[in-house]
């Protein structure tokens, strides 16, 4: 009977406890004292009482319950941690702060005890906040790859484009998802206030912006990740005015700035003052081929479907060596020179298709004449005529054929042919001649209209 007794008294307690918060008025001071004293009570539903009426008075419970974790007995900390960890996950956005940072305080202390259970639950209401954070930007159109961590859905990568139906609000929540390592922005929603929350995530390796009316100030948020490595701002209007937060990129190993309001001028001094970074500056022009190294320029490997190239019948195995009226050299030197052109310019690229590219090594010095006479053609020297028992001769140098490069030095005309021989007569140590010469090449020249990247 007196047990019975107790039981009644202390649920009334606990009934009156809960009253005690239902009112609009905070509960005073002494009040919150009186709850923080009883998590420790001999009666599990005083405890539980007390625990639900801190939980439910919110921000003005903090400091006490804080007070009493750090001096109470055991069960006075678990329940004291706990409350915090209800009130970090609660609806008001100002006891969330104010909770969570008291946590995160508590992990610090001096009594491992507290420590460890104010970590504990330090990390599981940051996981906690992803996982819900995941599934409220899910509804409005964000795009996540996830994976589960301790149950709950965690994200390493968030993309938000034209199909976002939330505010900027929404996207303040960004900072709650703490296993991000990839960003990408793109859509006519994106501003400014989008890249204030990316200052806080601990691991963001890589950041896309395309297509937006991000500008310099997004730009100075981004310059406050100190684990970026990845950086891509495409088709945005940052301006040189950004030059100085992009410096601050230092441990950034590749810059894509495609398309953006930086002039050629502050691209090249990027590249000059970070020189253990890949600064890819292009105006953002695409002619859509990817290629590899060939010995009379650029021979193309890939062809983007609908693409500049792929309109004008560019195919797989044609080789690029001229891009308007430049040289082309190798791929690096294409990508270059696309560089320089914006979207929709107009350009003539030049491709040898069929190209049969023969090698011939002479090992003698030569001292007299090479022995041939021709003309500067669209591929290189075009042979005219081989004088008998010459140097080109015993190369088996054939009228029609075109040279095309001595050892490193590429031939166009008569000038480039005669500075050929000479390199490689003078190199020390003398490493003979090696002859590349084309034959069989169809030469085609097309006006390629150019794009953008996607």
């Amino acid at each position: 009977m007196l047990r019975r007794l107790c039981i009644l008294i202390a649920f009334t307690m606990a009934s009156a406890t809960c009253a005690a918060v239902e009112g609009e008025n905070p509960p005073p001071r002494q009040q919150l004292i009186q709850w923080a004293s009883e998590l420790g009570h001999d009666q599990f539903a005083v405890r539980d009482g007390a625990t639900q009426a801190l939980i439910a008075a919110g921000q003005p419970a903090i400091p006490v319950v804080v007070k009493t974790v750090e001096q109470g007995d055991r069960e006075t900390k678990t329940r004291g941690v706990y409350v915090l960890y209800e009130i970090a996950l609660s609806e008001d956005g100002a006891a969330r702060v104010s909770a969570t940072s008291a946590l995160e305080g508590l992990t610090r202390s001096p009594e491992r005890i507290v420590a460890a259970i104010a970590t504990k639950s330090y990390t599981s209401v940051r996981r906690e906040r992803a996982h819900r954070t995941i599934g409220r930007l899910q509804s409005l159109g964000a795009k996540f790859m996830t994976t589960r961590i301790d149950n709950r859905l965690a994200a390493s990568s968030i993309e938000i484009d034209q199909s976002w139906k939330g505010a900027d609000a929404d996207i303040q929540a960004i900072e709650y998802l703490i296993d991000l390592k990839q960003v990408a922005f793109s859509g006519d929603a994106v501003n400014d206030s989008w890249f204030v929350p990316l200052e806080d995530l601990p691991d963001l390796e890589y950041v896309a912006v395309k297509r937006c009316p991000a500008s310099d100030r997004a730009i100075e948020s981004l310059s406050k990740v100190t684990s970026l490595i990845q950086l891509e701002l495409k088709y945005v209007p940052v301006t040189d005015k950004s030059f100085d937060s992009l410096l601050k990129f230092r441990n950034c190993v590749v810059m894509r700035l495609y398309g953006t309001a930086i002039t050629p001028e502050s691209g090249a001094a990027l590249k000059k003052a970070m020189p253990a970074t890949k600064v890819d500056y292009r105006r953002g022009a695409f002619l859509g081929v990817g290629g590899d190294t060939h010995p009379l320029g650029c021979m193309i490997t890939y062809v983007h479907p609908g693409s500049a190239a792929d309109r004008v019948g560019f195919e797989i195995g044609d080789v690029i060596f001229r891009y308007t009226d430049k040289l082309v050299v190798d791929f690096d030197g294409l990508t270059a020179l696309i560089g320089q052109n914006i979207g929709d310019d107009k350009v003539f690229v030049t491709v040898a298709r069929n190209a049969e590219v023969a090698v011939r090594r002479h090992s003698d010095l030569i001292d007299g004449d090479f022995g041939v006479t021709g003309k500067a053609a669209t591929l290189g020297y075009q042979v005219d005529s081989v004088v008998a028992d010459s140097p080109a001769a015993g190369l088996k140098v054939e009228k029609g054929d075109v040279l095309i490069r001595i050892n490193e030095t590429r031939i166009i005309d008569q000038k480039t042919l005669d500075q050929a021989l000479s390199d490689a007569k003078q190199a020390m140590p003398f490493r003979g001649y090696t002859l590349q010469v084309a034959r069989n090449a169809e030469i085609i020249r097309r006006e390629a209209v150019l794009g953008e990247w996607e």
